[in-house]
């Protein structure tokens, strides 16, 4: 999962948006779909953009923003343990009656 998230990660770091509400949102609907990962430190960054291309004058100032949205990954410590001890349990099944053998005996055999 995490080589897949950092994959994701790289695109939408790499994407530009209109605002900072859509970055977040666009982060957000990401990260939903993690099962054993958060993401920490999430930044949204802005970009001034200038009308024309080319090295803008001077005086000249920046026609609009642009947004992206950078952050880092840490796995889910407890979710993950949760998920293990839950993994460690099992149940035992025996035909014989309770009167014939205590619990002790039919995990030892």
């Amino acid at each position: 999962e995490r080589a897949q998230i950092e994959k994701d990660l790289f695109h939408l770091q790499a994407k530009r948006f209109s605002c900072e509400p859509d970055a977040r949102l666009a982060l957000e609907e990401k990260s939903k779909k993690w099962k054993y990962h958060l993401l920490t430190l999430a930044k949204v960054h802005e970009i001034q953009k200038f009308k024309k291309r080319g090295r803008p004058k001077s005086d000249e100032e920046p026609g609009y923003l642009e947004f992206q949205i950078s952050g880092e990954l840490i796995e889910n410590d407890s979710h993950i343990s949760r998920l293990k001890d839950r993994g460690a349990c099992y149940i035992l099944g025996t035909n014989t009656s309770p009167d014939e053998l205590t619990d002790e005996d039919i995990i030892q055999n």
